[in-house]
């Protein structure tokens, strides 16, 4: 998998940290998972970057079965260079982890949805897995 992205959101007490933009735009279109908890693996997710920068995330349910987002799927979240939240407080959260989605090398990078009972997402975001008692990134 080809580098990516992120104005990386790292869960844990990080906060969110900005990295500098580096390396070619990329597209990583990921399917297919239960990300919104519905428990169907029919959710998938879309990441637009340049080097570490997010300049685009969608999630999608992937309707016509293609493990691809196309015209067919439904986009149940997205969001631009900056995170989003949406819809209420009482939302489930889910992580899926682990893979290399910055191109570093090791498998520490995962995502993480937020959605409601009605399978709607309330937020989606890209982070990094730090190791137990490792140091925060310098800014």
């Amino acid at each position: 998998m080809q580098g990516i992205a992120a104005g990386l959101l790292l869960i844990g007490g990080a906060g969110i940290i900005t990295w500098k933009a580096i390396g070619p735009p990329v597209l990583i279109d990921s399917c297919c998972k239960d990300l919104d908890g519905g428990g169907s693996a029919d959710d998938g997710f879309v990441l637009e970057a340049r080097g570490r920068r997010v300049s685009r995330l969608r999630l999608y349910e992937d309707r016509d079965g293609s493990r691809t987002f196309s015209s067919a799927d439904v986009v149940r979240f997205a969001r631009g260079a900056v995170p989003a939240l949406a819809g209420n407080r009482d939302a489930r959260t889910r992580r899926i982890c682990c893979a290399d989605l910055d191109g570093e090398g090791p498998p520490d990078d995962g995502v993480l949805v937020m959605s409601e009972a009605d399978e709607s997402i309330v937020l989606a975001a890209i982070y990094e897995q730090r190791p137990r008692g490792a140091a925060a990134p310098l800014r």
